[in-house]
């Protein structure tokens, strides 16, 4: 009840304009709290490696590369949104292989977001980098029994029985060490330098000359997987880059490409340990920086290789191979690459005792599987557009 009914209605006329101001308030900053997108979360710590050079091979030489030219900008591929969209991109036969007895994938629905998205960026857009020994090469013959490193070609020289006598004792100390279970990596490392340089000295001392050296390996028992010869050559035909990244001897490596596959092929890359030779065509030392098991990352990428990586820096989805722990960044190096963006597969070759570790790792782990089946699968899906 009101005395004074003109000032009354004044004042009640205020408390409703008040209100309205302060709905309309509330209403301009909901909508913008709704249509502000969150912040990006930020990267993880990018990986810091020391400036290391390595002179580049004149003994074996590898053809130049030859990169394809788009007709139009390379587009980014957006990753799926949701597991059903990316398993919708991916062939049938792609899931078909990841769901066999001996591939393990801990996580289906990220894997299968990564090959959707390779699958949409094209060859183009793929580089593929690859660990030899045992990776590439078999780890068992079809009788079981175990096939050569790259360095395990002197270790069976029969040829030269001292030299072989050196490298197995050394292979004996040095190799229940790289996979010692209760060692850290930083703890393996010295061990494992000690143990290249010491096989690398071994070698060096007993003057080994080139046509001895292919004449080894010729007789080796080095032996490519099942359909890893027909898998690059489908990488070459597509013109699609290969990074050999080994710790093993690389002119062993493009010694037993040539023999086996009539030439190196050309989109093939090697990053490894090269040897160098006397004017006699003597091996007489090894170029750094040493390669090892647990450094093969950009540690080790000298200028010819950050030259190389730099020409790579659009293509952004990569496709990681390897048998080992080591292997896992062999990525690391890659101009403005995302971890993401990596498809890793590991092959396990009898040693279940690792599995836990490479499951949570590696995004596809293939369990005794001596062929390059399941990566074919993946790499024909990706590059079915170019013939």
């Amino acid at each position: 009840f009101c005395l004074q009914p003109r000032a009354c209605m004044l004042t009640a006329k205020r408390i409703v304009t008040a209100h309205l101001r302060r709905s309309s308030t509330n209403k301009t900053q909901a909508n913008k709290r709704t249509n502000t997108m969150p912040a990006e979360a930020p990267a993880e710590s990018a990986v810091h490696v020391n400036g290391n050079t390595m002179a580049p091979d004149t003994t074996t030489p590898l053809r130049q590369i030859v990169l394809p030219r788009s007709s139009s900008p390379i587009k980014k591929s957006p990753m799926p949104s949701n597991g059903t969209a990316a398993r919708a991109a991916v062939p049938e036969a792609v899931i078909a292989a990841l769901q066999q007895g001996h591939v393990k994938v801990k996580n289906m629905e990220r894997a299968l977001g990564k090959i959707s998205k390779m699958i949409e960026g094209g060859a183009d857009e793929l580089l593929v980098i690859s660990d030899f020994d045992h990776t590439m090469s078999r780890a068992y013959d079809e009788k079981g029994e175990r096939c050569w490193t790259t360095h395990g070609v002197f270790d069976n020289a029969v040829e030269m029985a001292d030299l072989a006598a050196k490298c197995k004792e050394l292979s004996a100390h040095y190799l229940p060490i790289e996979f010692d279970g209760n060692m850290t990596m930083e703890e393996k490392i010295p061990h494992m330098e000690a143990w290249w340089r010491q096989s690398h000295d071994a070698i060096v001392a007993k003057g080994v000359h080139r046509s001895v050296l292919e004449h080894l390996v010729l007789n080796s028992n080095v032996r490519l997987r099942d359909n890893a010869a027909s898998l690059m050559a489908h990488l070459e035909t597509a013109r699609v880059p290969l990074v050999m990244f080994s710790a093993g001897i690389g002119d062993i490596i493009s010694i037993f490409l040539a023999q086996r596959l009539g030439a190196v092929p050309a989109n093939m890359h090697l990053i490894s340990n090269m040897m160098t030779y006397d004017e006699k065509k003597v091996v007489s030392g090894f170029k750094e920086p040493l390669i090892h098991t647990f450094n093969k990352n950009g540690s080790v990428i000298n200028k010819e290789e950050v030259n190389f990586f730099h020409e790579m820096r659009k293509r952004d989805n990569v496709i990681l191979m390897g048998d080992s722990m080591g292997d896992l960044h062999m990525d690391v190096g890659v101009e403005n690459h995302k971890e993401s963006d990596t498809l890793k597969i590991a092959f396990l070759n009898k040693k279940d005792h690792l599995l836990d570790f490479y499951f949570d790792r590696y995004d596809i782990v293939i369990i005794d599987d001596q062929s390059m089946d399941v990566p074919r699968q993946i790499m024909d899906a990706i590059t079915v557009a170019r013939k």
